[in-house]
This record gives C-alpha cells, structure tokens and sequence, in this order.
C-alpha cells in the first residue's frame, strides 16, 4: 500500500502559521488596544476565522457588532473604515451572527439566532442531516459522539465508478487536523 500527501509538509505548516500570524496580530494590535477586554471572548478559531461572544448593550440586539464595547473610539474608526469595507483578502466581514453558539472544534459548531440554527460540521452535509443543536450540546456536556448512517459518496475506482455508502462520526469533539506540542506549538497531521 503507498500513501502519498499532496500538500507538501513546508506548505501546510507556512499556511497554520500565516494564518495564525494575522490572527494573533489583529487580536493584539487592534481589539485589544480598542475594545472592552472584559466584554467579548473567544469561542473558536481557524485558519481564516474568528468567533466571539459579545456582551454588549441588550436592547440593541444581536446586530449591534461590537460598537457598545468600544473604549478608544478614534482607533476603533480608523480599523473599522479600512478592515470591515466588504469582504475581501486580509479584511473582516461579519458571516454569522446569533443569540448562542456551541463550539466544539474548529469547523465544528451551531449557532442560533432566536428562529433558525446554522449548524456546521466538515466533511457532513448538515442539510441532509438529522443533527441538531442539542447534538452539538450532547456532545460537549456529556461527550456523547453523533454517529452520522448512510452518507453517499461517489468514487471512481480502477475506472469503475462506484456509489459508497458510509457511516461517518458526524460530531466527536475531538480535533484531529493538527498535533499541539507540550510548549504550545503546534504542526500538521498528515
């Protein structure tokens, strides 16, 4: 059996840490030095994204982004005008906003919003299936994994094209795309 890798190893350690650097610099260059430390947390965080729980004003409701929390107004407008435009390389735009969020890993979570939940989890189509909210919840307070039955998959093998039927773990809570070391570092699971 030959196991070949397509990204080259430079490759995936050069992307984990690009990404993180602009991460980490917008976190201690511009919301540190802008916002109410005390108001907002981290719930996740990925390669190109960022999760927060905000504790703003309540009777502006959960659009208001941060601008209740705001302590250096002059900064917060220069960020705000340049970063958060539109959606673009190296900008910020507000995806998903919602009164409850469960994180489980990175690209692993629900939020709910007072109506609807946007549920997320690679590798399944949430569309499809029958996960919930309370799955996600299931799973960080008793870590009861979410087995997913009967996902199809289309394979061509030795020129034939196959129709699979696979059971997946659809939510485990476990993170599996990197290895953190003892000092904090972290490299690609390949």
């Amino acid at each position: 059996m030959t196991i070949k890798c397509k990204t080259a190893l430079a490759s995936a350690y050069f992307t984990l840490d690009n990404g993180k650097y602009w991460i980490l610099n917008y976190i201690y260059n511009c919301l540190y030095k802008c916002l109410d430390k005390s108001k907002f947390h981290f719930i996740e965080t990925d390669t190109d994204s960022l999760y927060f729980a905000v504790s703003g004003n309540e009777k502006k409701g959960i659009d208001q982004g941060f601008s209740e929390i705001v302590v250096n107004k002059e900064k917060w407008n220069c960020i705000e005008e340049e970063m958060f435009k539109e959606k673009r390389l190296l900008g910020f735009a507000v995806e998903k906003i919602g009164k409850e969020m469960y994180a489980i890993a990175p690209k692993q979570y629900a939020i709910f919003d007072g109506k609807n939940e946007v549920l997320k989890n690679k590798g399944i189509n949430m569309k499809t299936s029958e996960g919930r909210m309370s799955d996600y919840v299931n799973v960080i307070e008793r870590g009861c994994p979410m087995l997913e039955k009967g996902i199809n998959e289309l394979r061509t093998i030795g020129g034939k094209k196959m129709k699979i039927v696979l059971d997946k773990w659809a939510l485990t809570g476990i993170q599996n795309k990197m290895r953190v070391m003892q000092n904090g570092t972290c490299y690609p699971f390949i």
